[in-house]
């Protein structure tokens, strides 16, 4: 019997059973898939360049978390290489965006203080109500933006929340652009996670790697009156003190697998429905025709934001296309045509797409949907409600179950939370009901 069992090998579950191994906890780390990393995947292609096809950005000065990891394995990150240029896409026609913003400042301004009003009205618990049932897409027409300034706003809202506008409260959006975010986006700052996305699930599956067990799916998690959990898969069944689910959210509601244990009022409500958002992102090889170290927002058919890499040597470049479920079910295509009719809604038939790479993260059983979700603020009471009701020895992790909006950063931390809410359980100092 371990310590504890980990279910799920994602960022969150390493990171947690990692710490718990490290201070003398047995664990057994359970994934369902043949591969570790969970949303953070890697896909070589020929000339050697890595293409993420899960996280793929962050900032350093709001990433300790994952600067530490980066360093621990002794990874090297980059720049983003798209930063020079940045345009928008509107009506079948490309405009300078950082051009336009310095020639139009009245437009960022008007955004800003706009966004700070209905922030400011937030505070008040009626009109909060209402925000949280206006959907953007009612309110935008309300900000009175020139058509240039909406395009953008409308495409970097959609392609960041990970779904289109009408399914976006006012409420999500206050919690997007708060802090400043919105005026970074028209930089689109940060910091370029490759090549560091393998080395880093691989440094942490190695920290990892003797408690590890691929290709076992848990089916169902019991609780008994000796305060022993048993984690069943289709193979084996197991026994731990304590558990740590670090699955995804949709995953965990789908299977059902803790809606079974003792839960004192009832199921949380997070256990029960799905993530509103669900990202995309695609890759796509675009021929000699075609720019470098571009950055495009816009409606280009389901996706809504284009990053185009350096060029290979072959005169190619690699492009990276993202968009969500819902703005690519809205095109009435799947997201290989939806990347070809972004392509050819840029360009036309001058630039031509001579090779695809994608993961279909709402296919994927074990995913349900990407890393790219809606940002949960407007739940926040129901991510407290979860966390003060589960069962004694059970905590549930992961980026999807944090009031933040999901990120590796968030991952990170809700790994390191889990291991150190378990470590006091079983030595007796917590009863997890907090």
């Amino acid at each position: 019997m371990a310590d504890t069992i980990v279910i799920g090998a994602g960022v969150a579950g390493m990171v947690a059973a990692r710490t718990l191994m490290e201070s003398g906890v047995s664990v057994r780390v359970l994934e369902a898939k043949s591969r570790v990393g969970g949303r953070l995947y890697a896909d070589r292609v020929k000339s050697g360049a890595a293409l993420d096809l899960g996280g793929q950005f962050f900032n350093l000065a709001n990433a300790p978390l994952l600067l530490a990891e980066v360093r621990r394995y002794g990874l090297t990150y980059d720049a983003p290489p798209h930063r020079r240029e940045q345009r928008v896409l509107m009506n079948g026609e490309l405009f300078n965006l950082p051009e336009y913003f310095s020639s139009n400042p009245s437009q960022t301004r008007e955004i800003v203080s706009k966004v700070r009003r209905l922030k400011a009205q937030s505070r008040n618990p009626e009109d909060e109500a209402l925000l949280r049932t206006r959907t953007i897409a009612d309110q935008l027409p309300h900000f009175d933006l020139q058509p240039l300034a909406a395009t953008w706003f409308k495409s970097w809202n959609e392609q960041y929340a990970g779904t289109s506008l009408n399914k976006i409260s006012v409420a999500n959006m206050l919690d997007l652009v708060v802090g400043g975010s919105l005026k970074a986006a028209a930089l689109n700052g940060g910091h370029w996670l490759l090549p560091t996305t393998s080395g880093l699930t691989d440094g942490l599956r190695e920290s990892v790697d003797s408690a590890l067990q691929l290709n076992s799916q848990v089916v169902e998690i019991r609780h008994d009156t000796a305060g022993k959990y048993r984690i069943v898969t289709p193979q084996e069944e197991f026994t731990s003190r304590a558990v740590i689910v670090a699955a995804p959210r949709n995953v965990v509601v789908r299977s059902g697998i803790v809606r079974k244990l003792d839960w004192e009022g009832g199921v949380p409500s997070l256990l029960t429905s799905e993530q509103p958002g669900k990202g995309y992102k695609a890759w796509v090889r675009l021929s000699s025709q075609a720019p470098s170290n571009l950055s495009i927002l816009g409606q280009m058919t389901g996706y809504r934001h284009m990053i185009i890499l350096d060029r290979e040597a072959d005169g190619t470049v690699w492009a990276a296309l993202f968009g969500s479920e819902t703005t690519i079910s809205e095109s009435g295509m799947d997201m290989h045509s939806a990347a070809r009719a972004a392509v050819s809604s840029v360009w036309g038939d001058e630039v031509t797409v001579e090779e695809q790479r994608g993961h279909d993260w709402a296919k994927d059983e074990f995913a349900l949907g990407a890393w790219n979700v809606a940002p949960p603020g407007e739940q926040a009471a129901h991510y407290h409600d979860l966390k003060v009701r589960t069962p004694p020895g059970l905590v549930i992790a992961g980026a999807d179950f944090s009031p933040r909006r999901a990120g590796v950063e968030v991952a990170l931390k809700s790994g390191y939370q889990a291991s150190a809410d378990i470590t006091s359980f079983l030595r007796g100092k917590a009863s997890m009901r907090k």
